[in-house]
């Protein structure tokens, strides 16, 4: 488990949720994906919720247009220096 104060290094995964989607449509599930992330409540942790966000809306991923080197292309795209606790 996770307690206040506790850090999460980089030797450990450090996934502490996971959101997961299902829909018919790519689009559906893209649509309901944006959603959740920008409803799910985080708090007191750093998230990468604007990094998924811009993942979730850039035109090649929302085209199915990927492969494992999507993030490594569109770096410039994606980036995301500005990464603040959540205050929802």
């Amino acid at each position: 488990g996770y307690s206040d104060g506790n850090d999460v290094s980089t030797q450990y995964d450090p996934m502490l949720a996971k959101l997961i989607v299902h829909a018919q449509t790519r689009d559906e599930a893209i649509a309901k994906m944006t959603h959740a992330l920008n409803d799910f409540v985080f708090s007191g942790v750093i998230t990468n919720r604007n990094y998924l966000g811009k993942v979730l809306a850039h035109k090649d991923f929302k085209s199915g247009n990927i492969s494992t080197d999507f993030v490594k292309k569109n770096k410039n795209d994606l980036e995301n220096k500005n990464l603040e606790p959540s205050v929802s």
